[in-house]
C-alpha cells in the first residue's frame, strides 16, 4: 500500500486480503495509525520521521498491524519514501509473518522449558557440534567437576580434554556418526558417559548429544563386593554360602580343598552332598548345624 500526508491513497489485492477487508474503498477510510498495533507505535513514529522528514529507506522491521475484523498480525515491513509532484508518498510492502512468529514463540516456549529442565537435572547434558564447539552444557552435575551450567558454551571440548584421552574416543565416535557410552573418572567421580550424534529435521547430522551420570555410588560399591569376593576366594578359612533352603551358593576355594568337591559339583545341592564319604562326619554335623540355625 502507499499512504501520503497521513492518508492512505491505496493498496493492492494481496495487502487488502491479508489485512481482510472487502474492498480499497473500506481500506481507505483508514489513516496509517488506523492499522498499526500500539505496541509498535514509538517504532513506526520513528520510522516516519525517516521516510517523510530525511526521504530515506526504512529499512524491513517487524512490527504489528490490526486487521479489519480486529485480529492482530505480525508483519515484516519497509518503506520507500517516493517524490511526486514535490510530495512524499510513501510505498509499504509488508509479508505477514504471523505463522512464523507464533513458531518462534512455541519454540522459545520449548527451549524454556527443555532449559529449565537440564538445569535442574542432577545430572550433565551437553551438546556439541561438528566442529567440537559446545553448544549446550546444563546440568546440576557440572559442580562436581568445577563447572557451572552454560560455562563450556562456545568452548572447543578438544582444548578442554587433553587430558581425558577416553571423552576424546567418545566425542569423536559420535561425531562420526555412531553411539558411544563409556565409564569416565573425573575429580574422584565416576561418570557413566553416553554419546549420540544429533541430527536435524532434514536428517543432517549437527553435532553430538550426550549425557553423563553419576555413578560413583554404585561403582564403589561393586568394587567394594568385589574387594569381599577376592578376600573370600582367597581366605584361608574354608566358606560356604546358601540360600534359605540350604542349597549351595558358593563355596571358596579352601572349602573345595578341604571337602575334595568342586565348585561345579556343590552348586545347588545341600550340604548332605558331603556325607558320602569325602568329608569326616563331624565336619558334615558341624556345617549343617550352623545353616540351619541361620549363622
Amino acid at each position: 500500500f502507499t499512504h501520503c500526508d497521513g492518508m492512505f491513497t491505496y493498496a493492492n489485492k494481496t495487502a487488502l486480503n491479508i489485512l481482510k477487508y472487502d474492498n480499497l474503498e473500506e481500506f481507505l477510510k483508514n489513516k496509517p495509525f488506523d492499522i498499526i498495533h500500539p505496541d509498535s507505535y514509538d517504532i513506526v513514529k520513528e520510522r516516519f520521521h525517516l521516510l517523510y522528514k530525511e526521504n530515506k529507506i526504512a529499512n524491513p522491521v517487524e512490527e504489528k498491524f490490526i486487521c479489519a475484523d480486529g485480529s492482530v498480525i505480525d508483519v515484516e515491513v519497509t518503506g520507500v519514501p517516493i517524490n511526486i509532484k514535490d510530495k512524499i508518498v510513501v510505498q509499504t510492502a509488508f509479508t505477514d509473518i504471523t505463522e512464523r512468529k507464533e513458531a518462534e514463540r512455541k519454540l522459545k516456549e520449548s527451549e524454556e522449558k527443555f532449559r529449565h529442565v537440564v538445569t535442574n537435572t542432577d545430572e550433565i547434558l551437553f551438546m556439541i557440534d561438528m566442529n567440537g564447539i559446545f553448544t549446550l552444557s546444563e546440568g546440576k552435575g557440572l559442580s562436581k567437576i568445577n563447572l557451572k551450567p552454560g560455562e563450556l558454551d562456545g568452548k572447543s571440548v578438544f582444548d578442554l580434554i587433553n587430558n581425558y584421552p577416553q571423552i576424546v574416543v567418545g566425542i569423536k565416535t559420535a561425531i562420526d556418526g555412531e553411539k558411544y557410552s563409556d565409564i569416565i573418572t573425573i575429580f574422584n567421580y565416576d561418570f557413566e558417559v553416553w554419546y549420540s550424534p544429533n541430527y536435524n529435521e532434514a536428517g543432517e547430522q549437527t553435532g553430538i548429544i550426550g549425557m553423563a551420570i553419576d555413578r560413583t555410588k554404585e561403582i564403589q560399591t561393586e568394587r567394594e563386593k568385589q574387594k569381599l569376593s577376592d578376600a573370600i576366594e582367597q581366605s584361608p578359612t574354608a566358606v560356604i554360602i546358601t540360600d534359605t533352603d540350604g542349597k549351595i551358593e558358593y563355596v571358596n576355594r579352601k572349602f573345595t580343598e578341604y571337602t575334595g568337591y568342586s565348585l561345579k559339583e556343590l552348586i545347588g545341592k545341600t550340604p548332605r552332598v558331603l556325607k558320602s564319604g569325602k568329608t569326616e562326619l563331624s565336619t558334615y554335623s558341624e556345617l549343617w548345624e550352623t545353616i540351619s540355625s541361620g549363622k
